[in-house]
């Protein structure tokens, strides 16, 4: 039986290892990329919320393995994590921007007024 008081090599080191191993990055940023697409998508062509919400979280998801996978993943070199880093805060920037209510507005110019200068 192990004692308590003694370390047993597993500690917070090792736990962001398994989590944001080079895998793992891999895979949730290509999931997070669909997302981002199909959520944008489905906000295009039927004008929900939905899509709003499911590209947020792609989005979200993106930024998050980015940031973790640069702070966490030592095996990888220090500048591409710091790039990783970098970008990840940056996706989260723009699609925090994007996803606001005030962006989704647009100007509505009608093209068939009646007006016309020429008459």
């Amino acid at each position: 039986m192990a004692d308590i008081n003694q370390p047993s090599g597993k500690g917070i080191k090792s736990l962001l290892e398994k989590l944001f191993s080079k895998t793992v990055i891999l895979l949730g940023v290509c999931l997070g990329l669909l997302l981002a697409w199909v959520g944008k998508v489905v906000s295009i062509f039927y004008q929900t919320n939905y899509g709003t919400l499911i590209s947020s979280m792609g989005f979200a998801g993106l930024s998050l393995l980015l940031i973790g996978g640069g702070i966490g993943n030592q095996t990888l070199d220090k500048y591409v994590r710091f790039i990783m880093i970098i970008l990840g805060v940056i996706i989260a920037i723009v699609a925090l921007i994007v996803s606001t209510p005030f962006a989704s507005t647009s100007i509505n110019i009608p093209l068939s007024s009646g007006y016309s200068p020429y008459i």
